[in-house]
């Protein structure tokens, strides 16, 4: 990729990059697909990405990710614990809280 660019004049690299900049702006709202921002509103996409962006960087979030990645990780060393891992979801779904 660098050999492409070194054929090239700086203004014309100058000028691809702004291109690409004013399509990335025209394009989307700070990144935002614009069939859904049609769809829901600016505001709401703004809205609904921070709750995500803070869920996401919440501890309990981080935890279950762990969880779950951990469990993965038992289950493809250990394939005979998927059995028992399954009736203990089973229990903790039927047990009330």
């Amino acid at each position: 990729m660098t050999e492409h660019i070194r054929g090239l004049s700086s203004a014309h690299l100058q000028s691809l990059t702004s291109v690409a900049s004013k399509q990335q702006k025209a394009g989307s709202q700070d990144g935002a697909p614009s069939a859904l921002v049609s769809l829901i509103g600016h505001r709401q996409y703004r809205r609904c990405a921070s709750d995500i962006y803070h869920f996401l960087q919440s501890s309990l979030c981080m935890k279950q990710l762990a969880y779950g990645i951990l469990e993965l990780l038992v289950i493809s060393v250990i394939p005979r614990l998927r059995d028992i891992l399954v009736d203990v979801h089973k229990k903790m779904r039927t047990q009330p809280a």
